[in-house]
Parts: structure tokens; sequence; C-alpha cells
């Protein structure tokens, strides 16, 4: 839900600030991908725990995710 409200505001705010000229929907519009944008460079990157090169015909099973229980909903 809140994603879907946060969308549907981008879209009208660059409707009409970008496209029409409204300024505050353009600040509005302008303030929100400037957050976006520092999330995304803000955001947590991948970390390499292990490397592991295979020879011909081995293979390798991951049994664990990473993703604990309570974080998807199981207890």
């Amino acid at each position: 839900m809140k994603h879907r409200l946060v969308r549907f505001i981008r879209g009208t705010a660059f409707r009409r600030g970008v496209l029409g000229a409204s300024s505050r929907w353009f600040g509005l519009w302008a303030g929100m991908a400037f957050a976006r944008k520092v999330r995304q460079r803000l955001g947590k990157e991948a970390v390499v725990v292990e490397r592991i090169t295979l020879k011909k015909g081995e293979a390798v099973e991951i049994r664990d995710t990473g993703v604990s229980r309570g974080s998807v909903g199981l207890k």
C-alpha cells in the first residue's frame, strides 16, 4: 500500500511539475528523485563471503540462504 501511494505521488508530481507548469509539484518530484538516488547510493552492497573454484564434475550445494526465519514471516 505504501509503495503504491509513493508511486502515485511521484507520477502525479512528474506529470504536474515536470511536464506541467507547477513549481510546487516540480519541487516535490525533485525532492523524491533526490531521496531515491541517495537511498540507492547508500544501499547495502553485496559482500563476497567465499569464492570457490570448481573442477570439472564438482558441484556446490548451498543450504543457508542467509535470510533469518523472522524476516520472511516464519516462526
